[in-house]
């Protein structure tokens, strides 16, 4: 049923698609380039997700009638999820449509969290303790932390959505290693929802790989968020196994990189919610410099020793039981340590600590204060071959 599952949403998604781009030009709905920090050149037609939608229902209906597991589960509190993805689908057709802004987004988001969060009935009730016995959550600290999570969610897949087939490939690498995780967990029904969702990301890359003909936008990128933010809060039969934080670790990338955003702009004097070009992706071809298409392949790779890690630390886990929770913290705290020697390869940690500073000089040494920050934190290949034209 797995499988079937899987193969389901991707042949539905493959054939959904390319109906999709045709309306989107009709409409007029596409992702123009008329801004600094795109990427990409001309219009490209939105509202790809809405074919992953109907991909992934299609999916979770088959294996609602033929699942009885599956269909146990969404009596049990998934109905609401699937409802509330209807509506967060809703929310960004409507920001591909007309842009809204983002505070409207936002309070959208929270609307269909808060409605998961009740009518789901599936709260985070507990946080993993290495020391001793897991830490458990009361409310309104559960719901508290539940809403934030399905929102942070969300908008950790749509600030990685800035490269062709970036978002679609990780969030498929991290479905389909979660459906694994599920069925070693003994959790058949998960294991489908996840399946529905790496089925449906895994097939839109068809189209959505660089060069991309279609965008999944706002559309695609919420739906998917949510559903990896839903999907672990109905993990039977309890979270004492942790596998929601096993997720955190799956969706590293995402975390770090929206994490990382709004300090980064704050200690730059931006706003923390302006859109910008200093993310980890833009980072690797900008400051690096890899390609369009290298950058995309190099941080699937990321996403995959991030997942081969959470795979691990199940294996941990169930073999050492009594010491579980301490080998997740640890394979976190190696992750974290990798994550860290990256940042500082990519310059952020030059960045972040002096730009401040030049904010507070008078305009003409600020300019002058920038350029020396731009030429010492250059890429030292590109530092090297400038020196030698100088002297020639």
């Amino acid at each position: 049923m797995f499988v079937l599952t899987l193969f389901l949403a991707f042949s539905t998604v493959i054939v959904l698609t390319p109906l999709v781009r045709w309306a989107s030009r009709r409409l007029h709905i596409g992702d123009a380039s008329t801004e600094a920090r795109k990427i990409h050149k001309g219009t490209i037609p939105t509202l790809g997700g809405i074919a992953i939608f109907f991909a992934a229902m299609a999916a979770f209906f088959a294996s609602y009638t033929f699942s009885p597991e599956f269909a146990q589960l969404v009596d049990k509190g998934l109905w609401a999820v699937l409802l509330g993805a209807m509506l967060i689908c809703l929310t960004g057709i409507l920001d591909d449509v007309v842009n809204l802004n983002f505070k409207t987004k936002f309070i959208l988001q929270i609307a269909v969290a808060l409605f998961t969060v009740f009518f789901g009935e599936h709260r985070i009730t507990e946080i993993p303790n290495p020391f001793g016995e897991s830490i458990a959550l009361f409310e309104p600290f559960s719901s508290l932390l539940t809403v934030i999570w399905i929102v942070g969610i969300c908008n950790a897949v749509n600030l990685i959505d800035g490269l062709d087939g970036l978002a679609a490939g990780v969030v498929g690498i991290g479905a389909a290693t979660m459906a694994v995780i599920s069925t070693l967990y003994g959790d058949m029904a998960l294991g489908l929802g996840y399946a529905a969702i790496a089925g449906a990301t895994l097939g839109f890359l068809r189209y959505n790989f660089n060069p991309a003909t279609i965008f999944m936008g706002d559309t695609g990128a919420l739906f998917i968020g949510y559903l990896m933010a839903c999907l672990p809060l109905f993990h039977t039969p309890s979270a004492t196994d942790g596998i929601i934080w096993i997720q955190v670790l799956i969706l590293g990338f995402p975390i770090a990189d929206t994490l990382l955003a709004p300090v980064r702009r704050l200690l730059s004097g931006s706003h923390p919610f302006k859109a910008d070009r200093e993310h980890i992706h833009h980072r690797l071809m900008f400051f690096i410099g890899l390609s369009h298409k290298h950058t995309v392949l190099r941080i699937y790779s990321i996403s995959i020793v991030l997942c081969v890690a959470a795979l691990l630390t199940v294996f941990a886990m169930q073999s050492f039981s009594a010491h579980g929770t301490i080998a997740i913290y640890v394979i976190l705290s190696a992750m974290l340590a990798l994550g860290t020697i990256g940042l500082r390869r990519l310059g952020y940690f030059t960045a972040i600590v002096r730009r401040p500073i030049a904010k507070h000089l008078k305009p003409q040494l600020r300019r002058a204060k920038d350029a020396l920050i731009d030429h010492d934190i250059a890429p030292k290949p590109f530092y090297r071959r400038k020196v030698v034209s100088q002297q020639s």
